[in-house]
């Protein structure tokens, strides 16, 4: 999507996925070298590879549209803390980073207690489709899409893709458990889990609620990426954005090679 330079400079990484450091001076000085060669186009703050269709002032509106889906969000992620072994709600995709359509979803990432990610898995899906807020089928637009899963320590996803490390950079945090927890529906949601764990039900529904969606992903028409661990019982990471991830990797790989050969 076309970028304004401040974007670049907040999500700039090197051709291994590495974040780099470069100052936005340096950034901008860059910019509009390519642009004078001929590489992006630039207009109105945004730039754009030149070879790419999409529309600087197709950006303009999505950003506009962002700012109505953020407003929803507020309203329609407020149970999500309160879902037992929930420890970390985030924001990814096209409404984290300003590019959201109105007919986008709304794609969150759950960070879970570790060693009750699918327990958790099972407990937001369950709660967020009884509540109408979860995508499913055709409804699709301003519903919550549950695409990723982590343990809240933090774990590494296993893969050196860069592409899945970036969007977990461009997610932004919703709410932590860390941000306030004293209310009376914290305190409830606690004593559940302590009684969860302490009768042994956490553990017991952990491996079935897991053993069940495991055979739901294998079946799946869209096979899991070979690019990270198959999901297991000890799964730290589950993630469901893959297949257009892994394609826009492929086309920036591609930019890439094409200026590393001189091709431009």
């Amino acid at each position: 999507m076309p970028l304004s330079s401040t974007e670049v400079w907040q999500w700039q990484m090197d051709e291994w996925g590495n974040v780099t450091n470069l100052p936005l001076r340096t950034l901008r000085s860059t910019l509009r070298e390519l642009s004078i060669i001929g590489i992006i186009r630039s207009e109105n703050g945004f730039s754009a590879l030149t070879e790419h269709p999409a529309s600087i002032t197709e950006r303009r509106w999505h950003m506009a549209e962002t700012i109505r889906k953020r407003y929803l969000l507020t309203r329609k992620a407020t149970i999500l803390p309160y879902v037992p072994f929930v420890r970390l709600v985030r924001v990814l995709g096209s409404v984290a980073i300003g590019n959201a359509r109105s007919t986008s979803d709304i794609d969150i990432s759950i960070g879970a207690v570790r060693g009750h990610l699918w327990l958790t898995r099972a407990l937001v899906t369950a709660v967020a489709h009884v509540l109408g807020v979860r995508r499913w089928g055709t409804h699709t637009a301003d519903r919550l899409c549950f695409n990723h899963y982590t343990c809240k320590s933090g774990a590494s996803y296993g893969t050196s893709v860069p592409a899945f490390f970036h969007i977990e950079r461009q997610s932004i945090p919703l709410w932590s458990h860390t941000s306030g927890t004293s209310s009376v529906g914290f305190s409830f949601k606690r004593a559940v889990e302590r009684g969860s764990v302490i009768l042994g039900a956490a553990t017991a529904l952990e491996l079935v609620l897991g053993r069940l969606q495991r055979a739901k992903i294998y079946a799946n028409a869209t096979p899991y990426p070979n690019a990270l661990p198959a999901p297991s019982p000890r799964s730290n990471h589950l993630v469901f954005y893959y297949p257009r991830v892994t394609s826009v990797q492929g086309r920036w790989r591609g930019v890439l090679a094409t200026y590393q050969l001189g091709h431009f």
